[in-house]
């Protein structure tokens, strides 16, 4: 979603949007990853963050796929509401995932958040960096699926490493309504 931007004015040129419409492209992924937020951190807390993680790559994935072969604004619009739902699960169950590693004894889960947000900001610039220019030279659809395929391939390194299978058969850490997190190991 960090890369739209990159492509806002090749959207307003390939579909002749005025500033009105092009607005409502470029928020319509905010909007649904804003009202996917709350949802997101209940599934996460039902079915384990591992799991929700798992539907991202994959939802996010065929979303930007479909975004890719999309052949009108339409099409985009739509894509672009369903990419931002499915974003809307990475942060929810991506912080789960960081703040239980306090439950398994790591003291380090602030260090845990500032690394992860600053690879992911940092690959997000270098990749809205990228897809600038696959839009300049290959056209509005080929930054869709060439993320897509990204993605794809991400979740298939993943499935051939077993660690998305892994979490489909693991149970939440917790039952839904528990408290975040428990005490410290050590006690403290």
């Amino acid at each position: 979603m960090l890369i739209f931007p990159a492509v806002l004015l090749l959207v307003q040129q390939e579909f002749g949007l005025g500033y009105a419409s092009l607005g409502v492209f470029a928020n319509v992924a905010l909007l649904g990853y804003g009202v996917g937020a709350l949802p997101a951190g209940m599934l996460a807390d039902r079915l384990g963050s591992h799991r929700i993680l798992s539907i991202w790559l994959v939802g996010g994935s065929l979303a930007c796929l479909s975004i890719g072969l999309s052949a009108g604004p339409v099409g985009l619009v739509i894509g672009l509401a369903v990419l931002g739902l499915f974003g809307s699960l990475h942060h929810p169950a991506g912080s789960g995932v960081l703040v239980a590693l306090r439950n398994v004894g790591s003291p380090e889960v602030g260090r845990a958040f500032g690394i992860t947000f600053t690879l992911g900001f940092g690959v997000g610039s270098l990749a809205s960096s990228a897809m600038g220019v696959i839009a300049q030279r290959f056209g509005l659809p080929a930054v869709f699926l060439s993320l897509g395929m990204v993605v794809a391939g991400g979740v298939a390194l993943a499935l051939s490493f077993g660690h998305v299978v892994g979490a489909w058969s693991r149970k939440p850490t917790q039952p839904a309504g528990a408290p975040l997190h428990g005490p410290h190991p050590s006690g403290h």
